[in-house]
């Protein structure tokens, strides 16, 4: 069964990125995967429902530093003209 589409405070949008099927902003769902041994977020995307993991090298740098982070549900959730 699909998950329902997330709602905005329920993602972490201290880390988001575009959605590759809609082109909305997605957020961090709290998930973590290790994709070619690198730690990706799993993203989600509250306007379609779409769910991915993504990589960035900037994200990689700062958890090898100071480790994977808290997820915060509901972090930077504001109106989407202020993402």
């Amino acid at each position: 069964m699909d998950k329902p589409f997330p709602q905005r405070e329920e993602l972490d949008w201290e880390y988001q990125r575009e959605c590759p099927r809609c082109g909305d902003e997605a957020a961090w769902d709290g998930g973590t995967e290790t994709w070619d041994g690198r730690n990706c977020l799993t993203l989600a995307c509250p306007g379609c429902g779409y769910r991915f993991a993504h990589y960035s090298g900037k994200w990689e740098i700062a958890f090898r530093k100071e480790g994977m982070p808290a997820f915060t549900p509901g972090r930077g959730a504001c109106a989407s003209d202020e993402l």
